[in-house]
């Protein structure tokens, strides 16, 4: 009688949990330790590349397993509710994320607004992170730049592109639920079906980019190219919605269930050789499939971690677990932490860590914890206060981080905007005969102006008009103020302005790069017009001259004519720079001298100024004599076709302006293995030396073919202070390269007579390389740097 009555009490449970529907996934422990893991991988990447050299897979994991959970939560609301019910989905993903974003978000622009962090991209990237498009504000980056001010918020991309996907799964589940004429099954199928062709199609996308040699931010942030992650995540979810555990009927383990297990073992173990290997995946194998082999990585350790297995329970670690339940709070303030602290050194990254550890802490518990719903004590803003309480948030955020300036960006900084230097259309000519003292001068501008003017007015040397306009600050401010009209008789204009933005027509899309350009261009010309052919001179204050946005160009537009001179970085020089080149005669022509090279032969050129010398800027970022693909360890192979024609570039400017001295600065571009026709040149090997030797010997031909001296300066070994950087920059890797790259370079000054190759280690590395007052990012100068450098080059360019 008892077993009867055991087996209809059974039955009764059997039938009350069919009419229930499947168990829920309820809280996995294991779950919450990959998290953990996945988390800290990634800190530990941002924080040196080399401890964990896999960590970019982590972040496809967090895809896989938030989409798996988004998609098990639908599919249990369509089973137990009868529908996805949005505003119950969407207001848990808020509380649980909006909160700790604001905070971390308004911290950060507080640090901005009094000049701790120095990257102009973090307030275009605090608005993106909020209104949830961070992703696309940054696609003009390079999330692996070798030069770049690291912007703390760099990381919220990957938030944005979650909550792409939760809306996305969302938005299809909601279709296929009323397209199946809401059938549960057919709705699982169709997941599977769309999972599939989002997979493929995202898979395409990311080879169709990197063909077309789409940035690497486009590439490795694109919601279409990681979406391969969210379709796993959203099929794995599908197959096994209440077969979490793949268990048969009777509770046991299956085939399934154990080849999981063997397979998530196997797959740790090569993780573990992979990484004490130190292979780097690179963008290219990411982009060319890499992305779904991450992706199904991630999901068969989903699986496994969340199941009641040996693997579940060893991935169940408690350290793993505090984490992974704090893992949103670690990666919110890792970043901003690591890019505070970094520049100090091991004990800076150590200090980074334990702030992070502490910041998560407390972001758990007073900053999540009291918003979630589903914690004790929290949902403390009922829904109807909450969504709008959130959006107001983000709108208040937003408006503020429009409202903090950018700051300004050193002249070393400038390879990571990826703007193009404009080249100067026609070189300087120095006059050889002058206007009589004194020299009459018309100073026009904005605040600068007034201070400009009237110490002009001191010096006996000139005669000086001042017009400034105070009002002149904000931007596009004084769109509409006449252009500067020189009153007659008048020998020069010194337009002296502290920021051309607010001269600018207004900005209608920050990220419209050529259009600012052309703006910049519009008002430059418009100016020179009404000037006509009296000769200008540029005067901007230091922190403003070496801007990288509207400055620059302005800058580069003013250099264009010859007879106009762009001032130095030095105020207190500019009454001797100007009557030296236009206020008395010049018994003896000055020695004109042309830089070329890449960003950091720009770098240089901004202080360089040697006496007895006129000097032409021809550098250009990124502008890279070796042929072919440039490979690098950690990104792949880059595309991206050539941003100069050196040859054609080069010869015009010795023909044109007939130097007498050429200073090419060359170096970590050409440091990189290559790709040509297929063949990998690699660094240090014979065929790689050669083709160095041969491009640089051409290069120099080409320079000395006017009878101009030429000197080739070869850049000190690199040495940096942030996280991220490419392998061939970190000082290991560049001391054994650069003077391989030397040794090429002298064999090709053996076959041109008139060149001279110097190792600009001479000047740098005293006592060693690493000197961030030079070399603030390793590798491109400061002002301080670039004057050391000028200093010693100085004899070689204007011998005694």
């Amino acid at each position: 009688v008892r077993v009867v009555r055991a087996r209809s009490r059974a039955r009764a449970q059997q039938e009350s949990a069919r009419a229930a529907g499947p168990p829920r996934l309820g809280h996995r422990p294991g779950l919450d330790a990959l998290r953990g893991v996945a988390v800290m991988s990634i800190v530990a990447y941002h924080a040196d590349p080399g401890w964990f050299s896999l960590a970019p897979g982590s972040l496809d994991v967090f895809f896989v397993l938030s989409t798996f959970l988004v998609t098990t939560v639908l599919l249990d609301s369509l089973s137990r509710r009868g529908g996805p019910q949005g505003r119950r989905f969407f207001t848990r993903r808020a509380r649980r994320l909006a909160a700790g974003l604001a905070v971390m978000v308004a911290a950060v622009l507080a640090l901005v607004a009094v000049g701790v962090y120095k990257s102009p991209e973090t307030t275009r990237t605090a608005v993106g992170a909020v209104l949830l498009h961070a992703n696309v504000a940054q696609f003009s980056g390079d999330y692996f730049a070798a030069f770049a001010e690291r912007n703390p918020l760099e990381h919220t991309w990957s938030l944005s592109v979650e909550e792409h996907f939760y809306l996305a799964t969302f938005l299809v589940v909601l279709v296929l639920w009323w397209a199946t004429r809401r059938n549960l099954r057919r709705t699982r199928i169709g997941l599977l079906v769309v999972a599939a062709g989002v997979a493929v199609g995202s898979v395409l996308s990311a080879r169709h980019l990197l063909d077309g040699g789409a940035t690497a931010n486009r590439m490795y942030m694109g919601t279409d190219t990681r979406a391969v992650a969210a379709a796993v995540g959203v099929a794995v979810a599908a197959a096994l919605w209440g077969r979490w555990d793949l268990k048969r009927s009777d509770g046991t383990d299956g085939f399934a269930s154990r080849i999981v297990s063997w397979s998530a073992w196997t797959l740790f173990i090569g993780i573990i050789v992979a990484a004490l290997a130190r292979w780097y995946p690179t963008l290219e194998w990411f982009a060319s499939g890499g992305w779904f082999v991450s992706a199904l990585a991630g999901a068969l350790l989903v699986v496994a971690a969340g199941r009641a297995t040996t693997a579940g329970r060893v991935s169940g670690n408690a350290a793993f677990q505090w984490a992974g339940r704090r893992s949103y709070g670690i990666y919110l303030w890792h970043l901003p932490l690591l890019v505070l602290l970094a520049e100090l050194g091991t004990w800076g990254i150590a200090a980074a860590l334990v702030g992070t550890f502490v910041a998560a802490e407390a972001s758990h518990r007073f900053v999540e914890r009291p918003f979630r719903a589903d914690t004790p004590g929290g949902g403390v803003l009922p829904d109807r206060l909450f969504v709008p309480g959130v959006v107001a948030v983000c709108i208040a955020v937003a408006l503020v981080a429009w409202a903090v300036p950018e700051p300004e960006r050193p002249a070393w900084a400038l390879e990571a905007d990826g703007s193009d230097q404009v080249a100067a259309e026609a070189p300087p000519a120095p006059p050889t005969t002058l206007p009589p003292e004194p020299l009459d001068v018309f100073v026009w501008g904005d605040v600068a102006a007034s201070v400009v003017g009237p110490e002009l007015a001191e010096d006996d040397r000139f005669e000086v008009t001042t017009e400034a306009h105070l009002e002149c600050v904000e931007r596009a401010s004084c769109e509409a103020v006449d252009p500067p009209v020189p009153p007659p008789g008048t020998d020069l204009v010194v337009i002296a302005i502290t920021d051309i933005k607010a001269f600018d027509p207004p900005i209608t899309n920050v990220l419209d790069i050529m259009g600012q350009i052309a703006r910049t261009r519009a008002t430059y010309d418009a100016w020179s017009a009404t000037i006509g052919d009296v000769p200008i001179a540029l005067a901007m204050p230091p922190e403003a001259r070496r801007g990288v946005d509207s400055a620059l160009h302005f800058r580069q537009f003013t250099a264009e004519d010859p007879k106009n001179l762009v001032l130095g970085a030095e105020p207190a020089e500019w009454p001797d720079a100007l009557y030296e080149s236009y206020g008395e005669s010049v018994e003896a022509a000055p020695r004109k001298v042309l830089v070329v090279g890449d960003s950091v032969a720009f770098s240089l050129a901004t202080e360089f100024r040697p006496d007895g010398t006129v000097v032409w800027d021809q550098s250009r970022h990124g502008c890279d004599p070796s042929p072919g693909d440039r490979v690098a360890a950690r990104t792949g192979r880059d595309r991206t076709p050539p941003v100069c024609d050196w040859r054609t570039d080069w010869a015009r400017a010795i023909q044109e302006w007939d130097p007498e001295v050429v200073v090419w600065h060359t170096g970590t571009w050409s440091t990189y293995d290559r790709i040509i026709d297929g063949q990998t040149y690699t660094v240090g090997t014979p065929e790689w030396h050669d083709m160095e030797r041969d491009v640089h010997a051409e290069a120099m031909q080409i320079l000395a073919s006017g009878g101009a001296e030429v000197i080739v300066a070869v850049v000190a070994p690199a040495w940096e202070t942030a996280a991220g950087k490419p392998l061939e920059t970190t000082p290991e890797e560049s001391a054994r390269r650069m003077p391989e790259l030397l040794s090429a370079v002298q064999e090709a000054a053996e076959q041109v007579p008139g060149v001279t190759v110097v190792d600009a280690s001479e000047a740098i590395c005293d006592p060693d390389c690493n000197r961030p007052e030079l070399r603030p990012d390793g590798v491109h100068y400061s002002a301080e740097g670039a004057q050391v450098v000028s200093a010693w080059l100085a004899p070689l360019v204007v011998p005694d």
